[in-house]
């Protein structure tokens, strides 16, 4: 059996590896190589005492003796370093939450509302909660701009290694390669840019209105959520790739858009842990999956290269740029065209389809609002020629419904994590120490009574006619803000308002009868998979008969 002494060591060297090294720096990306460390550790004691004259019994038991204590020696040392020594120690936050993220995926699961827990948090601590061992959440809107703006110090935290060594315009840590990205994409998100998809978007629009009205009839309800979801990501396909997935023609789901919307809540549970989101990737069933829905956005992306599309697409505007780039910059676009194709048909397709259910389920709350949106949209419709989305920019309600329901329901509830720089940083008037990660909660900030009067009731005049209901626009941040905001909010908004004019120019439309609670209920209390995930939605539509 093991000696005293050698356990007393083993434990030792688990303190020290803790303060010495694990404490030190970021290790979410190395997870798969730190995990194949301690098992090749552990079956070369194992063969090495057996070599010794041990059976493999008493070599396996031996072995997890080892284990144990060095495993003991590193829990406890990271428990008394993350609530005695750790920088972030003076910051309020639960107990459980200073020692491990584990307790985060605790309060997430089974129904992912940790941006409620978070918003609780809140109240009964105040503007600085500590909701990870390396992380404080922020709720004061000084600190957005301290933290996401253009003069901020603080980078993108490690979550966004997720794809690493590869990188999308979105999920990368390098300033430089962001940025030269972040240029190709704004041409294609331009005015000009625009009005040349407007086509596309019109006849996906049509078609979303006409699968409502083939699938809703005798009074007969159906899942507004998830015809949404077929808008959404049939018009990013069209856009992406030069042609539309075929959901909204064929009333069935896309098999990749399923498979995703399947497995969304599970991604939703290990993305609060990036290091076992990196983990679990590299296990080779599961890296064999996400590479399937890779290889089909290559497999698009491939065919998309082949065509000459009649309507420019995102690909006119990235081809045109590419060429005259420079030649490393040429080669980036190239060697991670894949991911940044996937960036756009989950992010874009996914985020426009649950706001479209969020003012679909709002307006049919408050049926009222449908009404004064038909009166503020019908002069248009008796124009001469096809309502342009150019004639909808300027509508005060639309504009603010949408606004009222992104406020109300943001896409991305939670806080988008940010790195203060090494010599730390002042953010909303309080110092934070370096290298810590820091996020603002979008859904706290957006339900907080000092920012917003009445923050929990659906009130589109806050955005026009009764401004003083917004206290503090600093604070409204739907779409992030900064140098690393969403790109596609310009091309997002067009969406909305097109087609939730076109809806209502076409339908009047109520929840089910008797499923009004249960929709709230769900709304409410949307699951929380860094994009939420859209509750079921069972909506009557009526075609308009005034």
């Amino acid at each position: 059996m093991a000696s005293s002494f050698e356990l007393l060591l083993l434990f030792l060297l688990g303190c020290g590896l803790e303060f010495a090294v694990f404490s030190k720096g970021e290790w979410d990306r190395y997870s798969p190589i730190v995990a194949q460390f301690c098992t090749t550790a552990l079956l070369s004691t194992s063969l090495f005492l057996k070599i010794c004259g041990y059976s493999w019994i008493n070599s396996f038991i031996e072995t997890a003796c080892f284990g144990a204590a060095w495993l003991c020696g590193l829990f406890l040392s990271m428990v008394v370093y993350r609530t005695i020594f750790h920088k972030l120690k003076d910051f309020p936050g639960p107990f459980s939450a200073k020692l491990t993220a584990f307790w985060a995926v605790k309060k997430s699961i089974p129904r992912l509302k940790f941006y409620q827990t978070v918003q609780k948090l809140h109240k009964e601590h105040g503007d600085f909660v500590r909701i990870r061992p390396r992380e404080i959440s922020i709720s004061h809107p000084d600190a957005i701009e301290d933290i996401h703006g253009s003069r901020s110090k603080c980078t993108k935290g490690e979550f966004y290694d997720f794809h690493y060594p590869h990188r999308s315009m979105q999920m990368t840590r390098d300033v430089s390669f962001h940025s030269r990205k972040r240029k190709v994409w704004n041409k294609a998100f331009h005015p000009k840019a625009l009005n040349a998809y407007e086509q596309r978007l019109r006849e996906n629009c049509s078609r979303l209105n006409n699968l409502f009205e083939r699938e809703s009839h005798d009074n007969y309800p159906v899942d507004a959520s998830g015809l949404f979801m077929y808008f959404g990501f049939d018009i990013m396909s069209d856009l992406t790739f030069g042609k539309p997935l075929g959901m909204l023609k064929t009333g069935k789901a896309d098999s990749m858009v399923q498979k995703y919307h399947d497995v969304k809540e599970i991604l939703g549970t290990v993305i609060i842990m990036p290091w076992i989101m990196v983990l679990l990737q590299n296990l080779p069933i599961l890296r064999q999956e996400t590479w399937k829905f890779k290889a089909w956005c290559k497999e698009q992306l491939d065919e998309r290269r082949k065509m000459t599309p009649e309507l420019p697409d995102f690909y006119t505007y990235f081809t045109d740029q590419v060429s005259s780039a420079a030649k490393d910059v040429a080669q980036d676009f190239e060697d991670n065209a894949t991911y940044d194709a996937e960036l756009a048909i989950v992010a874009g397709g996914d985020t426009v389809s649950c706001a479209l259910a969020d003012i679909c389920y709002l307006l049919a709350k408050h049926p009222e609002y449908q009404r004064r949106l038909r009166e503020e949209i019908d002069p248009l419709y008796h124009k001469e020629g096809e309502v342009m989305h150019q004639d909808l920019i300027t509508l005060p309600l639309l504009n603010a419904i949408i606004n009222e329901a992104v406020r109300l329901f943001p896409p991305a509830p939670g806080g988008l994590q940010r790195l203060t720089p090494p010599e730390g940083a002042v953010i909303a008037g309080r110092f934070i120490p370096g290298n810590s990660n820091v996020s603002t909660p979008t859904h706290t900030l957006h339900r907080d009574p000092r920012w917003f009067a009445k923050p929990d009731e659906f009130i589109p005049e806050r955005w026009f006619a009764n401004s003083e209901l917004v206290i503090n626009k600093a604070a409204f941040v739907p779409f992030s803000h900064g140098p690393n905001n969403c790109a596609g909010k310009p091309l997002a908004l067009m969406e909305m308002r097109m087609v939730t004019a076109g809806m209502a120019r076409r339908f009047t439309w109520e929840i089910q009868p008797g499923k009004e609670e249960e929709c709230t209920q769900a709304f409410e209390n949307q699951p929380d998979c860094f994009v939420v995930k859209s509750p079921l939605l069972p909506i009557i539509f009526h075609a308009r008969t005034n």
